[in-house]
């Protein structure tokens, strides 16, 4: 079964393994717990290893979540694969996706 495991060192949460509906569950719970945080936050997804489209909704629901809060939120390191979707999609655009 795949999972999704993440370390919070700091302002950056590094995130590895399956950002997928299979670990839909754990990703709500991350989200809950980082989601109250007012100071910048940083995701590193460079360990994302296997991802579908529920990544995008992660991604979305944390900004969310997150800007919420009155915190700021940045993605980095996004794999090529999700940074394609995130392109078709359009929320490179929206997304505050570091290089």
């Amino acid at each position: 079964m795949a999972q999704l495991e993440y370390r919070l060192d700091g302002d950056q949460c590094r995130l590895s393994g399956a950002l997928s509906f299979d670990t839909a569950a754990e990703f709500e719970s991350l989200i809950a717990s980082l989601a109250g945080r007012s100071e910048e936050l940083i995701i590193n997804l460079a360990e994302i290893s296997h991802a579908d489209s529920a990544a995008t909704a992660f991604m979305v629901e944390l900004y969310r979540r997150v800007s919420l809060a009155g915190g700021q939120i940045s993605f980095v390191e996004v794999p090529p694969h999700i940074l394609s979707v995130l392109a078709m999609t359009s929320l490179d655009t929206i997304l505050p996706i570091a290089a």
